[in-house]
């Protein structure tokens, strides 16, 4: 015992401490958990991945109730109503989802389809040049997105122009 009480005594002792109190405050505070999504947001994801949106809405719905600041319940919510073609619901809340969180690549690409699906082309490349500048051209939002509007650009417009002559 004599021989470890010498070891760790005077400056070597100091220096032993000082190094394990500042690789604990290296490590810094625990960053807090993830926030935990409500069983009608799981639930709804789970319809929307089994492509049931009609089951998805009012559990998303439901989400957006419990919680109007998440983002992702406002986009799925969103992607849902869109998938049921009713644009002007998704719209909305995409828009609700962005203004909560700006840089949701998810609330961004689908902002962009809907645009394509509205003929809207323009709208679309400016929500392509968004998520460009979140995650570059290698994300899966991106190739998702480009190629909706190449889709529509090769297919032409989704309606057919007035009809002249006879």
């Amino acid at each position: 015992m004599r021989s470890f009480n010498r070891f760790f005594s005077g400056p070597v002792a100091i220096f032993a401490v000082a190094a394990v109190a500042s690789s604990a405050f290296a490590m810094g505070p625990a960053s807090p958990p993830p926030p935990t999504k409500s069983s009608a947001y799981i639930e709804g994801q789970r319809a929307v991945n089994a492509k049931d949106y009609a089951k998805a809405v009012p559990l998303l719905e439901k989400a957006v109730s419990e919680n109007a600041q998440d983002a992702d319940a406002n986009n799925l919510l969103g992607y849902s109503y869109r998938k049921l073609g009713q644009q002007k619901a998704a719209f909305m809340y995409y828009q609700r989802a962005l203004a909560i969180e700006p840089n949701n690549r998810g609330a961004n690409e689908y902002l962009g389809e809907l645009y394509v699906e509205m003929n809207d082309l323009p709208k679309a490349e400016a929500q392509l040049t968004k998520i460009t500048q979140l995650c570059g051209t290698g994300c899966e939002e991106y190739r998702d997105l480009k190629a909706a509007i190449d889709k529509a650009r090769t297919a032409g417009p989704a309606t057919p122009g007035p009809r002249t002559g006879t």
